[in-house]
């Protein structure tokens, strides 16, 4: 399953989805597309759901280029940005976590890091809602 996005403007939310073999090019690839969305605002809260990710084709180095590339993002942004990771399996929450280790000292970010669909939510101050078509992991 590729890498795909929603953006909800009515809830300022950026849903991201990631899905089977992720690579530092397909996370890149997807947020090249979300800022290229004439949708799109710096500031969004943003979702990522990595409840599908099967396997991570990358390593320390990879995440420290992408550490580096979303500070710019979260930089540019003109409030703090909420972001939740929703990582249910250990392979997601391992990628997750290196990530929130990285960016642990920004000061634009208000990242959490969750294994739960509504501890997820909740940290962005939302309820489940049907349009987001979330899945909680089985």
């Amino acid at each position: 399953m590729p890498s795909s996005y929603e953006i909800h403007a009515d809830h300022g939310l950026l849903l991201i989805r990631y899905g089977g073999i992720v690579g530092v090019s397909d996370i890149g690839e997807v947020h090249e597309r979300v800022r290229d969305d004439p949708r799109y605002r710096p500031g969004l809260k943003s979702f990522s759901d990595m409840s599908d990710i099967t396997e991570v084709n990358f390593g320390f180095a990879g995440m420290l280029m992408l550490s580096r590339q979303f500070r710019e993002i979260y930089a540019a942004a003109p409030n703090r940005v909420r972001v939740a990771h929703y990582a249910p399996s250990d392979l997601a929450y391992g990628m997750a976590r290196m990530y929130e280790a990285l960016t642990s000292d920004a000061q634009m970010l208000d990242l959490g890091l969750f294994r739960t669909l509504p501890e997820a939510l909740g940290h962005l101050g939302l309820n489940a809602h049907p349009s987001f078509q979330l899945k909680a992991a089985s």
